[in-house]
Parts: structure tokens; C-alpha cells; sequence
């Protein structure tokens, strides 16, 4: 009988404690960063590596001016160099880049257990193009996502007030669910210290 009470209130606690196996999440600004990177490369995989001077321009507003820094970081960390208006294009690159759309998007909300966190689907979109002019001739679209979970609460503080494109409108918590909570929270406690008393009278 003592096995048996024991093995109930354990269940109990398994069905009630929330089993999250998030870690913690990465801001929406530093996933646009690693898309960046991501395009990066798919540019620098079309670069013959004889070639080691580019000219870059790039065609979108200020608001993504990070986006612009990030991938001259990319390039130079390739071991290319950028050359200025000033210098002659001949036998080099000019790649000019246009970013078409870059925007995250949050799913509906779930939860994580009986009774555990909320969460939401965060949905990552990149995508522009970019051409090639000079030494060589390509025009190429890159479209690169990304998508994870986190948790609800947690969304503020992974959006960045300086960047708009990393905002989106964040999902509410299901209506009910703010009242039946308490109610279940409450019976399952007093199911488990019956069981926890019940268990050490025996």
C-alpha cells in the first residue's frame, strides 16, 4: 500500500511540475546577425579566391546600416579587402547587395507541461539579393530563416527597442487559462500533501 501511495504521489508531481528543456534564448538581433553571416557566405562561396579586392554597395535604408557593417566584417574576415570609389575597379569585384526583407514573426502560443511556461514559435525571415559586376557576372537571390521556441515572457526582452525589424506583435496568453490555473494549482497541491501524509501515516 506504501509503494503504491508513493508511486501516486510521484506521478503527481511529474504531471505538475513543468519539464522545460529550453535553454536560454538568443536575442532577435543576434539571430538577424547570423543570417547576415549566413548570406555572407553564400556571397563569398560565388568569389573566386584569386580575387581579393571588393567594392561594396549596398542598397537599403538605415535602419538596416548594421546589416551593412556586419557583412564588411565577413568579407574582411575571408581575407578580402574593400576597396574605395577612388581606386580603380578593373580585374576587381563590385557586388551590390539589396536586402528586400527582414522581419520575425511569433507563432501561436503553447505551453511546456500540464502546468508549465508558455511558449511561441519565433519565425526569422532575410532574404534579398545581390549582383555581381565587374570581373564577373552573377545576379542570385539568398533567403535565409530561422525558427525556434521561446518562452512568452520572455520575448520583451529578446526585441530590441533601437531596431524595429526585431519587434513583432507578441501573442497574448490563452483567455482561459487565467482561470482555471488557479483552481488546478490548487487541487493538485492538495492531492499531493494528502498523498505526503497519507504516505507517512503508514
Amino acid at each position: 500500500m506504501k509503494k503504491v501511495l508513493f508511486n501516486l504521489f510521484t506521478i503527481t508531481l511529474l504531471i505538475f511540475l513543468p519539464h522545460s528543456g529550453f535553454s536560454q534564448s538568443t536575442s532577435n538581433l543576434d539571430i538577424f546577425l547570423n543570417l547576415t553571416d549566413s548570406c555572407a557566405k553564400d556571397i563569398l562561396s560565388q568569389v573566386p579566391d584569386s580575387i581579393k579586392y571588393l567594392k561594396v554597395d549596398m542598397n537599403f535604408s538605415s535602419d538596416y546600416s548594421i546589416f551593412k557593417n556586419r557583412l564588411i566584417a565577413d568579407f574582411y574576415k575571408d581575407g578580402k579587402n574593400i576597396f574605395p570609389d577612388s581606386l580603380s575597379s578593373k580585374n576587381n569585384l563590385i557586388i551590390n547587395i539589396a536586402i528586400e526583407k527582414v522581419s520575425v514573426k511569433y507563432g501561436d502560443v503553447y505551453r511546456d507541461g500540464f502546468l508549465g511556461d508558455f511558449f511561441t514559435n519565433r519565425n526569422f525571415t532575410f532574404r534579398g539579393n545581390y549582383i555581381f559586376e565587374g570581373s564577373l557576372k552573377t545576379v542570385k537571390d539568398f533567403d535565409c530563416t530561422y525558427k525556434d521556441s521561446v518562452k512568452l515572457d520572455d520575448l520583451k526582452n529578446l526585441e530590441n527597442d533601437a531596431y524595429g525589424f526585431t519587434k513583432s506583435n507578441i501573442p497574448s496568453e490563452p483567455f482561459f487559462s487565467n482561470f482555471y490555473e488557479p483552481a488546478i494549482a490548487l487541487g493538485a497541491a492538495a492531492v499531493a500533501v494528502f498523498l505526503f501524509f497519507a504516505i507517512r501515516s503508514k
